[in-house]
């Protein structure tokens, strides 16, 4: 996809984003673990790199449908399946602030390690999040986008590649 591409998705996105437009938030039980609905949030379709179609970080995949979900989601690639958005599995409790299309970081778990990316202009919000997440002391891996590689926290280089959270594409 070509940047100015990428840049008319970004504009439409941060437009149709809750950030200037009022939505209702998802209701919470009072379960314990609680799970949070993606809503209009899209940015893992963004920031998340999806070998399986040639998909690199940053650029929006081409079966997003910005502010809505996936156009092919009963055939989406195995990776997109597999993702574990913290934010779905209600790791951050009643913050409706720390949503990633709110936020502008986008946090999973993969194989032992915390995976967060973060967009070209995270909120405060998103960088608070990532501080309290390099606090915890578990293995992290950060990627920021429009910056070349990755920084690796609380684990070795070599961990992180035999657990497959960073590599060539990554």
């Amino acid at each position: 996809m070509k940047n100015t591409e990428n840049e008319q998705n970004d504009a439409a996105y941060t437009e149709s984003s809750p950030l200037h437009a009022e939505q209702s938030e998802p209701s919470h039980s009072g379960e314990k673990q609680r799970r949070n609905e993606c809503g209009i949030c899209t940015l893992c379709c963004k920031l998340v790199a999806v070998e399986e179609i040639e998909k690199p970080v940053g650029s929006w995949c081409p079966h997003c449908l910005l502010g809505k979900g996936c156009k092919i989601y009963d055939a989406r690639p195995t990776e997109c399946q597999t993702w574990n958005c913290l934010w779905l599995q209600g790791a951050f409790g009643d913050q409706p602030g720390l949503r990633p299309d709110k936020c502008k970081v986008v946090v999973g778990y993969q194989a032992g390690f915390i995976m967060a990316m973060q967009d070209t202009a995270p909120r405060e919000t998103g960088l608070r999040l990532i501080e309290t997440l390099k606090a915890s002391g578990k293995p992290m891996m950060i990627k920021r986008f429009g910056q070349p590689g990755v920084e690796v926290l609380n684990a070795t280089i070599k961990e992180a590649l035999q657990a497959g959270v960073i590599g060539p594409s990554r």
